[in-house]
């Protein structure tokens, strides 16, 4: 399956499917080279077993204060 087809069906935009993609977000995805052109793969199965990662960005680590 595409990468449209694989947003379409978890229903969220392309544009987050294609972050996700280039961040090796999708386990079993991979880019399949047809001549010059570059296009994502994604096995049926991630449909039904991917969860889409939490938004935003991860919390700091507490800094352990000196001398203690």
């Amino acid at each position: 399956m595409t990468a449209r087809q694989f947003a379409a069906a978890i229903d969220r935009p392309y544009s987050t499917v294609a972050l996700w993609l280039r961040q090796h977000r999708i386990k079993g995805a991979f880019l399949l080279e047809v001549g010059t052109e570059k296009l994502w793969q994604i096995p049926e199965s991630c449909v039904k077993t991917f969860t889409p990662p939490k938004p935003g960005r991860p919390a700091k680590k507490k800094a352990k204060k000196a001398g203690n």
